[in-house]
Parts: C-alpha cells; sequence; structure tokens
C-alpha cells in the first residue's frame, strides 16, 4: 500500500502543473495519457493493498472472499490499461509490453480460478512463480526502455535486439522457477531426499517437538488442516499441542470456547472474545516457516491431507448455538410435578415447513385420545387470512419428547380449517383414507431420508469457504474428519430418534460431502408418514441446537453433485410370500403406465423440483422417462439383488425427492399399484 502511495506521488508529479487531464487550447485534448494510465494502475495497487490492511486487521472476521475479489479486479483492469498502452508502440517497446501482457494474463486466470476452485498446492506454486516473474521483468524492462548510465540504447529496428528480448524474458523465467520456495507450500520439501538412519535418530527428539497440529475455530464450526511429519523409514508421530499454544483460527468461536481454554491475560473486549481472525499465528507462522526449512533441509517430508485444499469453512451459525447450553441444563433440571409438556407440530402452509407450540397438560396422557385440540393463527402459516385466521389441531400421533425428555410428549397434528375441511397442506385426512381402504393387503413403507448440513448463509457444512472438496467417491459411508462432515449431528438425531420412539431403521453418509441419510421403517400404512415427519422435526430441532441448517432440497447444489431423494421401499403381504416377485412385476408395470402422476405427486411443486435432480445422472433416472431394473439405481424402480435371486420381497421407487410429502408418495402408490387407479388425475371416492 505505501508503496502504491509512492508511485501515485510520483506519476503525479511527473505530470506537468499537477493532474492535468486536457489542454486548454480549442479543440480540447486529453492529455498525458500513459501517465493517466500509470496513475490508474497505481491507485488500483493501492486500493488493493487498503482491502488487504483492512480484511486482515480490522474486520472482526478475516474476509477471504473479498481479498480475492478485489485482487481478480485489479488484474482485470491492469491487464486492459496495458493493452491500451501500447496503442502507439514499436519495435522493443513493443515486444517488452506483449511479454509483460503475457504474464499478467496468466496471474489473472490463475486469481480467476482461485475465485472458484480450492487453493491447491499446484495454484499456489503458479501464483508465486508468475508473481516473481513479473516483478523481475518490470525491472529488466527498465533497462531495455532507458538507456543506462553507461552504456548504449536498444535499437528498435534491429532485430537481433527483439529476438535477445524474448531470450532475456526466457532466462528470468527460468530464474522465477529456480526460486519458487517450495519448502513453504503444503507438501514441499526435498521429496525423495531421506537423511541416513544415524541422523533420523539424532533429531527423533528434536523433530517431536515440530510436529503440529493445526485446528481451525470450533470443531462444530470449522474444518482445517492436520499436518505431520514423518522421517525416512519411520511410522508418522503426531504431537498434539497444548492448548495455551498459539491456535490458528479462521471462522468465530464462541465464548464457551474460551472459557475452556484458561489464560492468564486480562479478558479481551467483547470484540475480540466474539471473534478471532488470522492476525493471532501471524509470529508463530513465521516462526513455523523457519521451522519447515530446517525440516526440509534435513530430509524430513512435510505431508498434508490434499483430499481439499481452500480456505477452510468459515461457515455462519446461528447466534443462539453460541449460548452456553449449561445455563439452559440448570432450568430443564428442575421438576416439573404432575404437569406435562405437550409439543404440538404441525405441517405449514407450504407443504415442506413444520411449525410447533407447547402446551400444558394435567397429567401425563396414555394414547392419541386423550389429547385435546387446539387452535393457531393461519394467517401466520400461509394458511389462512387474518380475517378468518383460527385453524383447529387435531393431534394424529404421539411420541416421547427426546428434548424434554419423559413424561413430555411431541404431539403430530392434522390441520383442519375453520369449517372443519383439511387444510390444503394436510394430505394425511386422504391418505389416512386410503390406508384403511387397503389395510387387509399389510403394505409396508421404509422411506431414505437424503438431506444435506448448510450453514445459516447457505453454505455446506464443512466445505472451503471459497472454493469446493475433493470430488465425490471418498464420502459415501467414509470415516475421518475429511470424509465425514457433520457426524455429531447426525449421532444426536439417531439417539433422539431412539428415545422418540420413532421407528428409525439407520443412518449413513451419502455421496456429496455434508449429505446424509437415515433411514424410517418399516412402516404400515399410515404410520410411515407419522414417522417421517416427526423423524424431520427432531433433525430440524437438533440442527437448531448445533447451529446449523439440514434442506430437503432435492438439488442444494448444482453441478457435478448428487441431489437428495427420498427413495421409497415398498411391499405388501403378497409380495413378502413366496412368488412375491409375481406381484412385485404387476405393480412395476402399473406404475409404468402412470409415471406422470407420480411424478407430480413425489415433490411439494408438482415435480419442478425434481426436474432439478431427475436428470439420468448421479445415480437418478430421466424424469421424462420410466425404467426398472434389477440393483439399477439410475432406474426409476430398483429391484434389489436379493429380491431377484429370493423371489418374493419389495421394490424401491427412487422418484421422490427429498422434500416430498410422505402422506402423497405412499398414498399414490396404493393407488396406483392396489387400487389398480389409472390416468393422471387421483378417483375420488365417496365416504
Amino acid at each position: 500500500m505505501l508503496a502504491g502511495f509512492g508511485l501515485m506521488a510520483y506519476e503525479i508529479s511527473c505530470v506537468e502543473r499537477g493532474l492535468t487531464l486536457m489542454n486548454r487550447d480549442l479543440p480540447p485534448r486529453f492529455m498525458y495519457a500513459k501517465q493517466w494510465q500509470h496513475l490508474t494502475m497505481f491507485i488500483l495497487l493501492t486500493l488493493n493493498g487498503c482491502i488487504d490492511i483492512l480484511s486482515k486487521n480490522l474486520l472482526p472476521q478475516r474476509c477471504v472472499p473479498l481479498e480475492k475479489g478485489i485482487l481478480v479486479l485489479t488484474f482485470y483492469v491492469l491487464l486492459l490499461l496495458l493493452v491500451s498502452h501500447v496503442q502507439d508502440s514499436v519495435g522493443v517497446e513493443m515486444h517488452v509490453h506483449s511479454l509483460l501482457i503475457l504474464v499478467v494474463l496468466l496471474l489473472m486466470l490463475v486469481f480467476t480460478a482461485k475465485l472458484w476452485a480450492p487453493d491447491t498446492f499446484q495454484l499456489a506454486v503458479i501464483e508465486t512463480f508468475l508473481f516473481q516473474m513479473m516483478g523481475s521483468w518490470l525491472v529488466q524492462a527498465g533497462f531495455i526502455l532507458y538507456k543506462p548510465v553507461s552504456g548504449y540504447p536498444w535499437e528498435d529496428d534491429n532485430i537481433s535486439d527483439i529476438m535477445f528480448v524474448t531470450t532475456f524474458f526466457c532466462w528470468h523465467w527460468e530464474r522465477a522457477a529456480l526460486k519458487v520456495d517450495f519448502p513453504n507450500y503444503p507438501g514441499g520439501g526435498k521429496r525423495g531426499c531421506s537423511p541416513g538412519r544415524k541422523s533420523a535418530k539424532k533429531n527423533a527428539n528434536e523433530d517431536e517437538d515440530d510436529l503440529e497440529s493445526r485446528s481451525s475455530g470450533s470443531p462444530s464450526n470449522c474444518f482445517g488442516f492436520v499436518a505431520y511429519s514423518v522421517n525416512a523409514g519411520e511410522k508418522p508421530r503426531v504431537k498434539i499441542k497444548s492448548t495455551q499454544e498459539p491456535s490458528y483460527s479462521c471462522s468465530t468461536r464462541c465464548d464457551s470456547d474460551r472459557a475452556s481454554t484458561p489464560s492468564p491475560s486480562p479478558s479481551p473486549s467483547p470484540r475480540k472474545l466474539r471473534c478471532v481472525d488470522q492476525r493471532e499465528p501471524e509470529t508463530h507462522e513465521r516462526s513455523e516457516r523457519h521451522s519447515k526449512r530446517r525440516r526440509a533441509k534435513e530430509g524430513i517430508i512435510d505431508t498434508f491431507d490434499l483430499t481439499w485444499l481452500g480456505t477452510p469453512s468459515t461457515m455462519a451459525t446461528s447466534a443462539s448455538s453460541h449460548l452456553n447450553k449449561g445455563i439452559k441444563q440448570v432450568y430443564m433440571a428442575l421438576p416439573q410435578g404432575e404437569k406435562v409438556q405437550a409439543m404440538y407440530i404441525w405441517i405449514d402452509g407450504t407443504g415442506e415447513g413444520l411449525r410447533c407450540k407447547t402446551r400444558t397438560l394435567d397429567s401425563e396422557p396414555k394414547c392419541i385420545e386423550e389429547l385435546p385440540e387446539w387452535n393457531f393463527d393461519g394467517s401466520s402459516t400461509f394458511q389462512s387470512e387474518g380475517s378468518n385466521s383460527d385453524m383447529y389441531l387435531v393431534p394424529a400421533a404421539m411420541f416421547r419428547d427426546p428434548f424434554r425428555k419423559d413424561p413430555n410428549k411431541l404431539v403430530f397434528c392434522e390441520v383442519f380449517k375453520y369449517n372443519r375441511k383439511p387444510a390444503e397442506t394436510n394430505l394425511r385426512h386422504t391418505c389416512k383414507r386410503i390406508m384403511d381402504m387397503v389395510s387387509n393387503q399389510r403394505p409396508w413403507f421404509g422411506m431414505e431420508q437424503e438431506y444435506t448440513l448448510m450453514g445459516t448463509d447457505g453454505h455446506p457444512f464443512g466445505w472451503p469457504s471459497n472454493g469446493f472438496p475433493g470430488p465425490q467417491g471418498p464420502y459415501y459411508c467414509g470415516v475421518g474428519a475429511d470424509k465425514a462432515y457433520g457426524r455429531d449431528i447426525v449421532e444426536a438425531h439417531y439417539r433422539a430418534c431412539l428415545y422418540a420412539g420413532i421407528k428409525i431403521g439407520g443412518t449413513n453418509a451419502e455421496v456429496m460431502p455434508a449429505q446424509w441419510e437415515f433411514q424410517i421403517g418399516p412402516c404400515e400404512g399410515i404410520d410411515m408418514g407419522d414417522h417421517l415427519w416427526v423423524a424431520r422435526f427432531i433433525l430440524h430441532r437438533v440442527c437448531e441446537d448445533f447451529g446449523v441448517i439440514a434442506t430437503f432440497d432435492p438439488k442444494p447444489i448444482p453441478g457435478n453433485w448428487n441431489g437428495a431423494g427420498c427413495h421409497t421401499n415398498f411391499s405388501t403381504k403378497a409380495m413378502r410370500e413366496e412368488n412375491g416377485l409375481k406381484y412385485i412385476e404387476e405393480a412395476i408395470e402399473k406404475l409404468s403406465k402412470r409415471h406422470q402422476y407420480h411424478i407430480r405427486a413425489y415433490d411439494p411443486k408438482g415435480g419442478l423440483d425434481n426436474a432439478r435432480r431427475l436428470t439420468g445422472f448421479h445415480e437418478t433416472s430421466n424424469i421424462n422417462d420410466f425404467s426398472a431394473g434389477v440393483a439399477n439405481r439410475g432406474a426409476s424402480i430398483r429391484i434389489p439383488r436379493t429380491v431377484g435371486q429370493e423371489k418374493k420381497g419389495y421394490f424401491e421407487d427412487r422418484r421422490p425427492s427429498a422434500n416430498c410429502d410422505p402422506f402423497a408418495v405412499t398414498e399414490a402408490l396404493i393407488r396406483t399399484c392396489l387400487l389398480n387407479e389409472t390416468g393422471d388425475e387421483p378417483f375420488q371416492y365417496k365416504n
């Protein structure tokens, strides 16, 4: 920044009579075109320095995207000005500037790539190399374009001089490549060089002190890198550093994180207590750099997990997640007497959102009939107008409350209008009637609910803040901090569902990082929808405590990433018995003739959400085509291989979206497979 101000002052002094833009003669003409271009370049470079200082030293949290954005903008304008700068140049001057433009163009492309791609080791090496090349060539250009103190000027019409300009450029290119300091980069050092056994033993204790573990921010908010050093012929040794030593922070840390670490220093100011930015480790980072060089000279190899290299996630979390949860537990431990808290849960007017409120009961209800009806303001949930806003809550299913614990209850309710007709999003009412019609066939369902964990800013949990994680492959059922993002949330949800009495079958990490799945079932009839909706509610409540969001969007991240579905497994008593495959094939044949009806029923927006997901790629079928196959995850209907071998069992409908209403999905399957409905509209049965 200081250099920029100095260059600006020098350029202004070069313009006669100060900042002269046009002459005073008629007709007026612009003056000092090249000087004004130089000044514009220096202003941008100074602005870039100011933004760097603001982000790293003045803001409560470092804003890496802002730093990168202004740097890219600077080089875009710099390239444009350089191209215009050589309009009247010829010969050697033209050639020198053309080579400089080439370097600036390459730097601009690297910075643009770093806006979207992770900060990989390769990009960092190329960036440093090009920066050294640009600086070195600018110095060389001064000696070429201006006559040295003792010497002769270059000649514009001398072909030999122009040829040697390119040769000198290549020498600078090679010099910059040799100067790139590899030990300063992740994975750098003298790869392939190893000290003798004696040397390794000699420095064993010393090396152990150099082993470092970086942790970025609080464990629930951010993922960082763990680095370790390995001597040739020895196993990796990791030394976890004391909490008293400087830590590397990339995101805000809550007050409770600070409270758990004793410190002899006075309490920091409120601003510093809320956030630790990347200024904190600067002095430690310098000493670490020297330590890396020494280890490289001794043949010790630094290795990093390169699954993804980007700026560690600075994921936004809710304000309530930073509250001290221990204080709440003091009050939750108070006795409540014989009173019972019943949390009433219902689906709002969007068909996707859940609402809840709590009432006090005089005693613990033993069955659903003992629960009273209630009402709520439908105008605030997109379900009625303000002039006639009362809506009725009719209890439909009851579960234990995993948040307040026994004897308190979770109560899933149906919503009815003022005239006692079911609300538009109360699909349970019709589904219950359809299930009762086929109860003798014992329909079983199992639904695989996929979801994606997000920060409150909509950024995927654990993803680099300015890029993407490594490509899909290692994350499905993955194990390890670099493969499983948010397992604590998943485990908490799993246990809460078991406590509540939800028929949860299991959980697993899905194909996309930060994407998970839980399975509900087998459930018979209407229970499928009740259990899945309450499991979703519990997931939202658990995520609320962790300060993150669980989204059921069918395609939360566009591009080459898997979407999220709610694959539905279905069977009847006849399908589960001997030779049940015959009934499975008959059901699939019926489904093939009613594809569009099911597509509309399988997401709340009539198929629009699913259109983003069902593309024929990423383990999905095409939304416009019906298909079926054994063990084929790219088909509309999948028959498990074991079912094909045993000739009985169930089939899986892979079309429902993650945000589907399970009542709509299960009702559609019953109507088509068991009630033999045809056409694109459901049949209206008389009461």
